[in-house]
């Protein structure tokens, strides 16, 4: 692959398709989005990245979670559904906090689903604390728990699991 990591969220990967496809694909005549139409837009730009990088692809849905592949580790199109937050605080930066509890991951040598997994405790943690910031007791409790809640039952940096 050109890339070994890339990131992208649910409207570039249709922006991807639509480029690549030269249509505005998930989006009907009369401007509302077609379910099924923007899934498989989706579908074809995780495809089309995976094929260019070798390591992790990611299209990011948001809270509801995200669709993974990796080439080097046979990861098919792969959804992850996301962590629930009990009491959102903030959204800023869970993004960001994502991608770094992925590559942090990635650089420890998990397999990409763990990694992802591990991202998505980083991003919950960060939607619990005010501003793009796991500091206060809240969101580095979170994580800790939810990091520690995957080990407990058997989850692996090196092998995907159902939990989580």
């Amino acid at each position: 692959g050109h890339f070994d990591v890339i990131f992208c969220n649910e409207e570039e990967a249709l922006a991807l398709d639509a480029c690549l496809s030269g249509s505005d694909a998930g989006v009907d005549d009369d401007g509302d989005d077609d379910d099924l139409d923007r899934d498989a837009a989706i579908m074809r730009a995780l495809d089309y990245l995976s094929a260019s990088c070798s390591t992790f692809a990611n299209v990011s849905l948001g809270a509801r979670g995200c669709l993974v592949a990796s080439q080097r580790h046979g990861v098919q199109s792969t959804f992850i559904e996301g962590i629930t937050v009990r009491h959102v605080v903030d959204t800023v930066g869970c993004g960001d906090a994502y991608a770094a509890g992925v590559l942090w991951a990635l650089a420890q040598g998990a397999h990409p689903v763990c990694a992802a997994r591990i991202g998505q405790a980083c991003g919950a943690a960060t939607a619990s604390s005010v501003g793009a910031t796991v500091m206060d007791d809240g969101g580095l409790q979170m994580l800790q728990w939810t990091v520690d809640a995957y080990l407990a039952q058997g989850g692996s940096l090196l092998q995907p699991s159902t939990t989580l």
